[in-house]
């Protein structure tokens, strides 16, 4: 009983930590969004105008997170998950 019990939280806790991060990236997707400018003429300026916006916003990322996703952040991998996050969300708005 005591391995079920402990099955079904790590199982919960993983599925936190999942949501977590993708409502992070989330977050950090829109940040990005919004910095981009809406005066872009040709397809070739717009790789350099989401690099500008992408540093600028994931360099300020402890400052979009609450403090629950903040401990989030901190731990091992989370960021790199965030960052290859990133693309795939974007593509999806």
């Amino acid at each position: 009983m005591k391995k079920i019990t402990t099955i079904i939280l790590t199982l919960l806790s993983l599925t936190s930590f999942a949501q977590s991060i993708e409502t992070i990236t989330e977050k950090i997707s829109d940040k990005i969004c919004e910095c981009m400018s809406d005066n872009l003429k040709d397809y070739s300026e717009i790789k350099p105008e989401f690099n500008r916006c992408y540093d600028k916003e994931f360099n300020f990322i402890f400052n979009i997170v609450d403090s629950a996703e903040h401990k989030i952040l901190v731990q091992n991998g989370a960021l790199d998950k965030v960052k290859n996050g990133i693309i795939p969300t974007l593509n999806e708005r």
